[in-house]
């Protein structure tokens, strides 16, 4: 019974990688897994998957001021190179920021538009 229970199962299950680079440079990776629950596409996996997606979009509004900082200083003509990169290495960093994320869901060709978290209950 539970081999045949894994048989149709099996064709609903699939893995879903996750790869990101941090702004200290650090790599890291991740492996879930999602079931398709319907012809329309409709998927359901753990919430917590999702939760660097969620930190990723926090990190590019974050790297995005930051950025600008650097900007504002590297525009001043009043400031040396020297005092502007004393200026710049002072600004906050937060070596935990993803500058790049990546999902694989499974194949190639299959991409996520839209998501629906229930952190409570974790899907």
């Amino acid at each position: 019974m539970f081999a045949q229970a894994l048989k149709e199962v099996h064709k609903f299950t699939h893995p879903v990688i996750l790869m990101m680079r941090r702004f200290d440079g650090k790599i890291s990776a991740g492996c879930a897994s999602f079931v398709v629950l319907n012809s329309d596409g409709w998927i359901i996996t753990a919430a917590h998957v999702l939760e660097a997606a969620q930190f990723y979009n926090t990190s590019k509004s974050q790297l995005q001021e930051y950025q600008s900082k650097i900007d504002q200083i590297n525009a001043d003509p009043a400031i040396d190179k020297y005092k502007k990169q004393k200026l710049i290495n002072k600004l906050p960093v937060n070596p935990n920021w993803i500058t790049n994320l990546s999902f694989w869901w499974g194949a190639n060709v299959v991409k996520i538009n839209r998501f629906k978290v229930d952190k409570l209950r974790d899907i």
